[in-house]
């Protein structure tokens, strides 16, 4: 998704100490929704392939790289 011409201006008016925080605050709500989201696949697939272990390891792996 490519960010509109009026929000790129945007971010070229704003102080950089602006714009860093709210890259910092930006990349730490990142990182929770990305481990709660890894978090959930994972018992997922343990759940729906309990039996099979190699199915389960190469099906958890195949969705973290997407």
């Amino acid at each position: 998704m490519e960010a509109s011409t009026s929000e790129k201006t945007r971010v070229q008016k704003m102080d950089w100490e602006v714009v860093e925080l709210k890259i910092k605050n930006w990349l730490k709500a990142l990182k929770i929704a990305v481990n709660m989201l890894f978090y959930g696949e994972r018992i997922l697939c343990d759940h729906v392939f309990q039996s099979f272990v190699s199915i389960r390891q190469l099906c958890f792996a195949e969705i973290s790289r997407e």
